[in-house]
């Protein structure tokens, strides 16, 4: 098992490629990699999964759906189906 805090902060995109690159095959080859991160942009390359939290478990699934608008403003504490309600 590999638990990764926020790997690509600091790196430059290069280094940023080749960690999701290494990552990937990790994964591929059937070792657990958990990773960490605010970066959302690489998600679709790096990860089968995901889970956005927000003290608890917001949602758990593919990552196209993680990343669907109504998901992550609930994740970044912008509930958009409270603020259409309040409208």
């Amino acid at each position: 098992m590999l638990l990764l805090d926020e790997p690509f902060a600091g790196v430059d995109k290069s280094s940023e490629s080749t960690i999701v690159q290494l990552l990937r095959e990790l994964a591929d080859e059937g070792h657990c990699v958990l990773i960490s991160t605010h970066d959302l942009h690489a998600l679709p390359q790096l990860a089968d999964e995901a889970i956005l939290l927000l003290q608890s478990i917001l949602f758990q699934g593919p990552v196209a759906d993680a990343l669907r608008p109504e998901n992550l403003s609930l994740a970044f504490g912008l509930d958009i189906r409270r603020a259409e309600e309040s409208e």
